[in-house]
């Protein structure tokens, strides 16, 4: 595990998803528990 690239791209899909999750739960706060049930299952 020598390897700054892999450590980034897993920050950077984790800041997309917790911006994907607070766009939802501002837009539609029920969706916010599909999408974090189906973010668990992945």
């Amino acid at each position: 595990m020598s390897g700054s690239k892999p450590q980034y791209s897993v920050l950077e899909r984790n800041r997309g998803v917790l911006a994907a999750v607070a766009g939802t739960a501002i837009t539609r706060p029920g969706e916010i528990t599909k999408r974090f049930v189906a973010a668990m299952k992945q």
